[in-house]
């Protein structure tokens, strides 16, 4: 087993781990604030090792790279403070599946969030869409690797309601989704492959993903 691959299976099976001890609902996102403090150091560390080994550094300039980033991604943990605010959601709702859909073609994509009550008595999802650009840099490796988001509408959706499908609320509520006044997102590819994904956000924070069906 190569070096790539040890670490690949080290960081999936600690985040798998994580996964099952820590969530409410099967393959919902962990966050650091989930786990303690030694764990989120250890999947750091595991991340950043797996990010020089990344069999397409320049995911944006290389055609195959282009191919396997296209597509949906299920995001598995993340410290970004969008995604740890979904750990506290109100009246007794909890977050579960979270996926990426990415289109490259039309330099798009959109976040999809769904959320579960408690007890049962609602489902629903809120889709984020968005489209983006390579990010502007001095350098071509960041320029190969880096992209700028705006953030364009916000999509509230109730699936059901106490177990009755209600397609007249998908959605209910759609409102603009524009980022902070002075301030563009952004997005390093930081490793790729054909299943799995890590970024790293504007202020460094991490995203690790996982390859879905599309």
């Amino acid at each position: 087993m190569d070096n790539r691959t040890s670490l690949k299976q080290d960081l999936t099976l600690t985040v798998q781990k994580l996964q099952a001890k820590h969530t409410h609902v099967k393959d919902a996102p962990i966050t650091d604030l989930d786990v303690g403090q030694q764990q989120v150091q250890l999947l750091n560390s595991l991340a950043r090792s797996l990010e020089s080994h990344s069999p397409y550094p320049c995911p944006l300039s290389d055609q195959e790279a282009i191919k396997v980033l296209n597509g949906s991604w299920l995001l598995l943990y993340s410290d970004a403070q969008e995604i740890r605010s979904l750990s506290s959601l109100p009246l007794g709702l909890v977050v579960g599946k979270v996926y990426q859909v990415i289109d490259i073609a039309s330099q798009s994509f959109e976040n999809k969030a769904y959320v579960h009550h408690r007890f049962g008595l609602m489902t629903g999802y809120v889709r984020i869409t968005a489209t983006f650009e390579p990010k502007a840099s001095e350098s071509e490796t960041l320029r190969d690797r880096g992209i700028q988001i705006q953030f364009l509408k916000r999509h509230l959706n109730i699936h059901k309601l106490l177990g009755v499908r209600t397609p007249g609320l998908e959605p209910f509520k759609i409102m603009s989704a524009s980022s902070p006044e002075g301030r563009i997102p952004s997005l390093d590819i930081t490793y790729l492959d054909q299943d799995l994904r890590l970024g790293r956000g504007g202020n460094g924070s991490l995203f690790i993903l996982a390859r879905q069906p599309f």
